[in-house]
């Protein structure tokens, strides 16, 4: 597995409008060298896909939904832009995600701070998931940077894509799949001669379960042979694999879980899953 090729920022406003769906909190963090242009950029978007934006009049979270609420009566979906620093910006989205989960909630940031606040050693680490999770690096240069930050020791554990938390997301979601899957994880494979680790996307222990995604680079031959070693020797440990191109998550989210809850549940018997 190698890391996703960039994905276009209007492709991750896209994929986040999927995650909010599947009931998940979540705070999209748009940044570009200039916080205005970050905004300039978001609110382009927005009027492009004639979507209305209702930007928050005050701190007080209550009085944030009240207003959301009644701009709702007008427009059939609307964002809420969180338009101060970014500290008091994810304060106050975790205070409105806490009275709704599904809140279409953004804010702006420039590229330094963004940086500044990723690297803070008193950054607790769901903070930072948070921050990664929501990241939508705008210009070229930002997303060439942010992309190389995620490979940094520090955050290399957490999500490393946009789909592999979308997918993630869908799991962690539904009851009957919640808490069963990890991102990101290394699983050793032993032969007589030597013992090799494999990186996996998503990975099920309890149900000898391996989800791969596939994009773009997945096509290239000597990916694909990759790709098939790992499997042929996880195979040999008891894992099953299932695949699925990053299209395919984007664009049939529900589909995509159907088929992972099916293999989980294979005689359609619905309990919940295990608690994190």
């Amino acid at each position: 597995m190698t890391a996703n090729p960039i994905i276009q920022p209007s492709q991750l406003l896209h994929i986040h409008d999927q995650i909010r769906i599947q009931g998940q909190p979540l705070v999209t963090i748009l940044t570009d060298h200039q916080r205005l242009d970050a905004k300039v950029f978001f609110y382009q978007q927005a009027t492009q896909r004639g979507i209305p934006i209702m930007r928050a009049p005050t701190l007080d979270p209550d009085l944030v939904l009240k207003c959301f609420h009644h701009s709702q009566k007008n427009a059939q979906k609307s964002y809420i832009a969180l338009h101060f620093d970014l500290a008091t910006a994810l304060v106050l989205s975790d205070e409105l995600h806490a009275l709704d989960a599904s809140l279409p909630i953004v804010t702006f940031s420039d590229s330094a701070k963004i940086i500044e606040t990723l690297f803070r050693q008193d950054l607790t680490s769901e903070r930072l998931k948070k921050i990664l999770q929501g990241l939508v690096p705008i210009g070229v240069e930002q997303q060439s940077i942010f992309q190389t930050l995620t490979g940094e020791q520090r955050l290399k554990p957490l999500l490393r894509s946009a789909y592999e938390g979308l997918l993630y997301y869908i799991l962690e979601a539904r009851p009957e799949t919640r808490g069963y899957f990890r991102a990101n994880q290394r699983i050793t494979a032993s032969s007589e001669k030597s013992a090799k680790r494999f990186e996996v996307d998503l990975v099920s222990i309890e149900h000898r379960l391996i989800i791969e995604i596939d994009g773009q680079q997945h096509s290239a031959p000597e990916q694909t042979k990759r790709d098939q070693i790992k499997a042929n020797a996880l195979k040999k440990r008891g894992f099953r694999f299932i695949r699925f191109t990053t299209e395919k998550i984007a664009q049939q989210p529900d589909a995509v879980w159907q088929a992972i809850d099916q293999i989980i549940h294979p005689n359609g018997e619905k309990k919940h899953g295990n608690t994190p």
